[in-house]
């Protein structure tokens, strides 16, 4: 017995419904390995603003998908009589769903192009649009939607610690500025302080080479005095010599007056 359009409708649309239970896990060949966070902020705003491009086009390519499947016929009621009445039809007004998911597919690899082309070639992880697979179906959207998003979210919230890394250096590498201006002034201050307690010291070394050049002239001075006492405690003892002698003289002519009178 063949199957009805309802009938194909509504197997499609289990299928679908149980392809939408199974945890989304996407193809090997459209999984972009999750790299490490970009090595400067002008790549990181460059990836995350051509993913944002590729996430619209995914969703514009299934919103393309979404259209292509209203445009089919609604399922009509089955016939009692299926000798008497005909069969429905199975054409669409619309343009066929092999054209759509051909100018979908197109959509997706130009844009996919234009990804690759905006980021570096070290940091690329979208395979090239020809590995692509043939059939872009709204499930693998759907995938290629949710990963491309989460990656978004990751490569945002590096940004936003980069960004706050950044702050963070930007305040050291000013309190650090602020210490060395501090230290280059007090470095000059000391150097100050070092110039005249060095000035200082010439004019007490001048000062004491003087002192001491007086303090020899009068030890010199002293020496000579020394001398000339020397001299006189001899000249001294001498005449203190010749008064002993005297004065024995003068006794003996005393006592010889003495013994003449008598």
């Amino acid at each position: 017995m063949k199957l009805t359009t309802a009938g194909k409708l509504k197997k499609k649309r289990l299928s679908t419904e149980e392809l939408g239970k199974v945890e989304p896990s996407q193809p090997s060949h459209l999984s972009p390995p999750v790299s490490q966070p970009a090595s400067s902020l002008g790549k990181a705003k460059a990836e995350a603003e051509a993913e944002a491009e590729l996430v619209q086009s995914s969703q514009r390519c299934r919103s393309l998908s979404k259209d292509s499947e209203s445009l089919e016929v609604a399922p009509a009621e089955p016939p009692t009589n299926l000798a008497q009445s005909p069969q429905p039809s199975t054409t669409t007004s619309g343009p066929p769903r092999s054209d759509m998911r051909s100018r979908c597919l197109k959509l997706l690899k130009e844009k996919a192009s234009a990804f690759s082309a905006k980021i570096p070639a070290s940091s690329q992880s979208m395979p090239p649009p020809e590995a692509w697979p043939s059939l872009v179906t709204p499930c693998v959207l759907l995938v290629c939607n949710w990963e491309l998003m989460e990656r978004i979210k990751r490569l945002s919230a590096d940004y936003a610690e980069s960004q706050a890394q950044e702050t963070k250096l930007r305040s050291l590498a000013e309190s650090w500025e602020k210490e060395a201006k501090a230290v280059k002034a007090e470095k000059s201050y000391l150097s100050e302080q070092m110039t005249k307690v060095l000035i200082e010291l010439d004019k007490s070394k001048a000062e004491s080479e003087e002192t001491r050049s007086k303090v020899e002239g009068v030890s010199s001075m002293l020496e000579g005095a020394m001398t000339k006492l020397e001299g006189a405690r001899t000249e001294l003892q001498l005449v203190a010599k010749e008064k002993a002698s005297l004065a024995v003289k003068l006794e003996w002519y005393e006592g010889d007056e003495l013994a003449d009178e008598m």
